[in-house]
């Protein structure tokens, strides 16, 4: 009997392991870090990052910039105390750039390595997008910090030669890196290239700040080169002057009314999935309660009636209150 049981048993084994290996690696598989991916799929993430989320807005913005620059007061905040310094907001700058924006930069910039030369030359115009933001964050932080990781960071997962300690680049080298990047990103949408492809999902919208209209981008870019060329106005106003004259005397298209700018609304696909405005209602919803600032409202009206605003920024800062 033994004999007999010897076999039966082994053959048991083998066909118990086979079974249960069937279906569990495709039920295995992580949705969150999926082994392939697109440049598009890439972008919709980055740009979805790059929107300012509940996280920043709330614990960062409303309970830290807005109160000590004094553009919000709140009586019962439930954050910072409103006389109590914080690096919170600065640190959560930093985190967000090197974590989120570069990261994905990276994964945007070796995924599209990969492609054919012809799916990268009409790609130009989706790269270009991507560093426009990129020079948007960068700036920012750089303009908290100085010297900053620029040229080598978010390299730390490069496949070929990783760079796990970036070297830190001057504030002045990233700010002339940025311009003349600028420059030429003005120049490659200038083109306006039939050829240059879309972005394109049949899931759902990608470019959610101008839906695949390029002429917006341009100007955006275009918008921020004349921002960081107003920043050196006192340091180096020749190259300051330099970029302006470009720009303006080049009557080179800039963000100019509403409609040029990026706007998630909710009638934008995705709009409840980012969690915009969140941080209203979660506020509201525990009483607390942010006010204009005295301080900020005197230099924007001489009142409290509509008549009484002579800067536009009154209205775009603020809302009306049942009081």
């Amino acid at each position: 009997m033994m004999k007999i049981k010897t076999p039966i048993l082994i053959l048991l084994i083998l066909l118990g392991s086979s079974a249960c290996d069937r279906g569990f690696e495709s039920l295995n598989t992580d949705p969150a870090n999926p082994a392939e991916t697109t440049v598009d799929r890439l972008f919709a993430g980055y740009l979805s990052l790059t929107f300012w989320n509940y996280d920043y807005w709330a614990n960062n913005a409303k309970n830290g910039w807005m109160i000590w620059t004094q553009q919000v007061s709140s009586t019962n905040n439930r954050g910072l105390s409103e006389f109590r310094q914080s690096d919170q907001g600065r640190d959560n700058m930093w985190s967000f750039l090197y974590r989120d924006i570069f990261q994905t930069y990276r994964a945007i910039e070796q995924e599209m390595e990969g492609q054919a030369p012809e799916t990268q030359a009409r790609s130009r115009y989706k790269m270009a997008a991507a560093r426009v933001l990129l020079y948007f964050y960068a700036a920012k932080v750089s303009d908290l910090y100085g010297d900053i990781p620029f040229t080598e960071a978010g390299l730390g997962l490069s496949a070929g030669n990783p760079v796990l300690r970036p070297k830190f680049d001057s504030q002045e080298s990233i700010y002339l890196a940025m311009l003349e990047g600028l420059r030429s990103i003005e120049a490659l949408y200038a083109t306006n290239d039939p050829e240059q492809f879309d972005f394109q999902n049949p899931e759902d919208e990608i470019d959610i700040y101008y839906f695949n209209d390029w002429s917006k981008w341009r100007r955006f870019a275009n918008s921020l080169r004349l921002r960081l060329a107003m920043r050196l106005t006192e340091i180096r106003p020749d190259l300051a002057e330099q970029h302006a004259k470009e720009i303006l005397g080049g009557a080179l298209p800039l963000i100019e009314s509403a409609a040029d700018h990026a706007e998630w609304t909710k009638a934008t696909p995705g709009y409840e999935s980012i969690g915009m405005n969140d941080a209203h209602r979660f506020d509201e919803a525990q009483g607390i309660k942010s006010r204009a600032s005295r301080r900020l409202w005197d230099q924007l009206a001489n009142g409290v009636n509509d008549a009484d605003i002579f800067d536009i920024r009154a209205q775009i800062f603020y809302a009306k209150n049942a009081f």
